[in-house]
């Protein structure tokens, strides 16, 4: 009986990760013709995040884990449909410790004064639990603008 419970829990473990792994290959298929789409040779790809630096900004200081960052930024989907956007004379500030993990990895590309796009699959971003406003397990486009970081 328990040899039975141990082999579907481990059945079902391993279904559920094959269907994880597929899920983010398709997803960075899809990133991967929005860069074509695009237009957007230069992208960066850092594990499965992608970043674009249109402006690297000053590289006199480096963003650190534990870096507070103020930035401006446009959250959207690969369709264009924003879900969120700050304003430039209202910018937002973080710790980059918190931060989704696609921006964990992505933000550090620029210096201050720069920007660019990081494009993630859900996996580096909110997942299956994402806050009201934000659609489960989609790819997320940040047009991000960094004023700040100490």
């Amino acid at each position: 009986m328990l040899k039975g419970a141990i082999y579907a829990l481990l059945v079902f473990v391993s279904l559920t990760l094959i269907q994880c792994s597929v899920g983010a290959e398709t997803q960075v298929d899809e990133i991967e013709q929005y860069l074509s789409d695009n237009g957007i040779i230069n992208a960066i790809r850092s594990e499965d995040v992608f970043i674009a630096v249109l402006e690297s900004g000053s590289t006199i200081d480096t963003m650190a884990e534990t870096s507070s960052v103020t930035m401006a930024y446009r959250g959207e989907y690969l369709n264009g449909e924003v879900f969120d956007n700050t304003q430039f004379v209202n910018p937002v500030k973080l710790k980059l410790n918190t931060a989704i993990d696609g921006l964990k990895i992505g933000l550090p590309y620029f210096g201050k004064g720069g920007r660019g796009t990081i494009i993630m699959p859900s996996s580096y971003a909110y997942g299956n639990n994402p806050p009201r406003g934000i659609k489960k397990n989609t790819v997320l486009v940040y047009q991000v603008n960094v004023i700040d970081f100490k």
